[in-house]
């Protein structure tokens, strides 16, 4: 990993790594620039950054992610039922289906939230979207994020789903032992496979996040000039939506 530094006065404060993410602390808004086009007195005045999370401390947080993953695979195949074996007519349990989702969406955006906080940082706002104009969204806008090191960024990203996976596999192991409940085996699988789909690489997704920053990569607003790995998965997430949208009239 390359060091980072910083700097900042009364009105921008800087993060350099691989790039420079510069941001207008009067206007809230946020540049990305060259190391080369900053002025003298700025490079001068640069401070080298110590990330709060990196070398063993980021290896314990991916060992950590792979546990809980691998662990959730193991207590998918011991859950015998899906959401579809419920009957339509026990409202109770979709109702606790309705609920365990509201909560975990919650705790989701929480851990974003605190994983930022950790490292400094403060969210923007917490809001809702149709990503691509078709599948609802819940997020955390975080703008804060580029002023991290990348290792910082990628704990960030994975937080929410770290701490799904610690609650979600911690009750699954409970039901397992004394309630045998088919309702939260449901509620297991169900919300299991949205975990696994938020870290595929498409649309908007935390695993989306986690794949630009390993490639130092940033999505632009102005479309044409991001790199193609951005514009492949723009492609397929558009694909992805039309053929959503199509298969509802199907």
């Amino acid at each position: 990993m390359s060091k980072c530094y910083k700097y900042k006065d009364n009105e921008y404060e800087i993060f350099v790594e691989e790039h420079v993410f510069i941001k207008d602390i009067e206007n809230n808004v946020y540049f990305k620039n060259e190391i080369d086009n900053l002025p003298t007195s700025i490079l001068s005045s640069l401070k080298e950054y110590v990330p709060k999370i990196r070398g063993l401390s980021f290896a314990v947080f991916i060992f950590l992610f792979a546990f809980l993953l691998i662990g959730n695979f193991i207590l998918v195949k011991h859950a015998d039922v899906s959401i579809q074996a419920i009957p339509i007519s026990d409202y109770l349990a979709y109702l606790f289906l309705v609920g365990y989702l509201l909560f975990n969406i919650c705790t989701h955006e929480i851990g974003h939230i605190k994983a930022l906080n950790y490292m400094g940082r403060k969210h923007q706002k917490i809001g809702f979207k149709l990503n691509y104009y078709v599948f609802p969204a819940v997020y955390v806008e975080m703008n804060e994020v580029y002023l991290l090191a990348k290792t910082e960024k990628i704990v960030v990203h994975l937080a929410g789903v770290i701490t799904n996976y610690v609650i979600i596999n911690l009750f699954q192991v409970l039901n397992l032992l004394f309630f045998s409940s088919k309702t939260i085996d449901s509620a297991f699988i169900f919300f299991s496979y949205a975990l696994l789909w938020n870290l595929l690489p498409i649309l908007n997704s935390d695993g989306y996040k986690v794949l630009i920053t390993l490639f130092n990569i940033d999505e632009l607003d102005n479309k044409r000039k991001n790199h193609m790995i951005v514009k492949t998965i723009q492609g397929l997430s558009i694909l992805l939506a039309i053929w959503t949208v199509i298969s509802w009239f199907l």
